[in-house]
């Protein structure tokens, strides 16, 4: 779910982008989201006669992380990581060692003349803590 205020800020920008007419040419959208196993619900059908087998849950449960992108051109690496994602995490892995490498491959146009690379423009919304989601 998107809180309201957070709404308000995304709208501005989609109609910004509508009021330039942009293409999204050079737009990167990405996102990152957590898998978790051993968190659904099971149904399991028996007799009414037969015991309800128990079913162990695990004390911590397999969670995978997963960040990628999607551009006009095509999609980011997609990247599977466990552990936490910190902030030199984000900085050395997804940023240094997927992001920008996927960029100056599928973005070479972004080169000056002189062989100077133009400086990428980063517009994104504030990553919300896990209390600010609800």
């Amino acid at each position: 779910m998107v809180r309201h205020i957070n709404k308000e800020t995304r709208v501005a920008f989609c109609k910004m982008l509508v009021e330039n007419n942009d293409q999204f040419n050079d737009m990167i959208f990405s996102d990152e989201c957590t898998v978790q196993l051993h968190q659904n619900k099971v149904y399991i059908y028996r007799r009414y006669d037969q015991v309800r087998p128990s079913l162990p849950i695990p004390k911590h449960p397999l969670k995978v992380h997963v960040w990628a992108g999607i551009t006009k051109r095509s999609a980011t690496p997609i990247l599977i990581f466990d552990g936490i994602m910190n902030g030199q995490f984000f900085t050395d892995h997804i940023l240094r060692n997927t992001f920008l490498p996927y960029v100056r491959r599928k973005f070479p146009d972004q080169s000056l003349p002189n062989g100077q690379r133009r400086k990428t423009q980063v517009q994104g919304f504030q990553r919300l803590n896990d209390s600010q989601r609800h």
